[in-house]
């Protein structure tokens, strides 16, 4: 018991993710927000999933029509872990005018997960064809993209290899295989070499500068990168790891967790709201074809960060810094 509680201090010691300030103001879209909670099917777990779908809203009840048709994100959680980890990402994407589907993906079973995601949007379409319905002629669905965090965001690049109904995609510091715990299987497939040509819709890939057992070298992030097809993007984020990108919601657990990413000191709060930014950016140009939003990805925006030390990044296929 003596040495449980001295892992909790030195977790809480050397694996702070307290950070300072933001050193970057909050990139908050137009709109308000709203949230539904539901239950939607979970066949990798036959079961009912529990379901966040964050929408603009002027009034917290009804769909904004300045947003009308929305564009349409889903978004897919670490392994384990539950939607609401992901608050800011729902908030603030649906302030920028979109639907955010976000389930909570439990199984084991990568290939089933990623199979949800697709019917999730299937069930999800029928409702903006539901006269009566929230969602009724709400949404674009020609602009659908997909995200996710750790293990979710490997879920988002094996339904782009399936699903055409997505358009881009945005990949929090993908986990391959079962990350450094246990080998590929069936279940458990890499697709980092084997299948990434396979993903050919424009993808960002976001990550933090510190490795770790979930995200190695070799296996993580930047590897995914460089063996995807373009247009692509990889953004390292600075003072950042693999714990970095998802809310508090963990109390002391988050600190025992940045102690296994090794300790480092970290800026969550700005690892997050820069991996908002540049994941809003993305969708704004390969969904909507807002150009505009290029200089927060390689223009004056993304080379301040460059220049600051916030982010490092690399092109293929796109404009370059």
């Amino acid at each position: 018991m003596r040495y449980f509680f001295l892992v909790i201090g030195v977790a809480l010691v050397l694996g702070s993710g307290c950070a300072t300030d933001s050193a970057k103001e909050r990139f908050e879209g137009p709109f308000g927000f709203a949230v539904e909670a539901s239950k939607v099917r979970d066949g990798a777990l036959n079961n009912a999933a529990d379901t966040l779908i964050y929408y603009p809203s002027a009034d917290g009840v009804t769909v904004d029509p300045e947003a009308m048709p929305a564009p349409v994100i889903f978004f897919a959680p670490g392994l384990t872990l539950d939607q609401r980890f992901y608050y800011s990402y729902g908030r603030l994407l649906a302030s920028w005018g979109y639907v955010v589907h976000m389930a909570r993906y439990r199984g084991l079973d990568n290939n089933a997960s990623a199979a949800d995601i697709s019917t999730h949007l299937d069930l999800l379409l029928a409702r903006h064809g539901d006269e009566g319905d929230l969602f009724f002629e709400a949404l674009d669905p020609e602009r659908i993209g997909v995200s996710g965090h750790s293990m979710g965001a490997k879920y988002s690049l094996m339904v782009c290899m399936d699903d055409a109904r997505f358009k881009a995609a945005v990949a929090m510091e993908p986990v391959d295989g079962a990350a450094a715990f246990l080998p590929p299987s069936e279940n458990l497939p890499g697709i980092s070499p084997e299948r990434m040509e396979e993903v050919e819709e424009p993808v960002l890939f976001v990550g933090g500068e510190w490795n770790s057992l979930f995200s190695p070298k070799g296996e993580n992030f930047e590897a995914m990168y460089r063996q995807s097809s373009m247009p692509a993007q990889l953004v390292t984020v600075n003072e950042a790891d693999h714990a970095s990108f998802h809310d508090y919601q963990l109390g002391v657990w988050v600190e025992i967790l940045h102690l296994i990413m090794g300790a480092h000191n970290t800026n969550d709060e700005q690892a997050k709201d820069l991996a908002m930014q540049y994941m809003v950016s993305w969708f704004k140009v390969y969904l909507e074809g807002e150009e505009d939003f290029e200089q927060y990805l390689t223009g004056t925006v993304a080379q301040s960060d460059v220049d600051t030390g916030l982010v490092a990044i690399e092109t293929r296929g796109r404009p370059s810094l």
